[in-house]
C-alpha cells in the first residue's frame, strides 16, 4: 500500500517534534525507522509495512 498524504503528514509532524539528535537516530538506519514507526504510529506501520524501505528513503531525503 502506498503512503497517503495524511499518513505522510503525520510521520513528518512526529519527526518535526523530535529533537534533532533523536530524529537523526530514527532516520540513521532502516531498522531504527521501522522500530520508531511501529512504536509511534503503529496504525500507519500496519498499513504500509510492505513498502517501508521505500518510505524510509523518501522521508530521509526530506530531512
Amino acid at each position: 500500500m502506498t503512503l497517503s498524504d495524511d499518513d505522510r503528514k503525520k510521520i513528518i509532524d512526529e519527526l518535526d517534534r523530535a529533537e534533532n539528535a533523536a530524529r537523526e537516530a530514527i532516520l540513521a538506519t532502516f531498522a531504527a525507522f521501522v522500530e520508531w514507526l511501529f512504536g509511534t504510529l503503529r496504525e500507519i506501520y500496519h498499513r504500509v509495512k510492505d513498502g517501508l524501505e521505500r518510505i524510509w528513503r523518501i522521508i530521509r531525503s526530506i530531512f
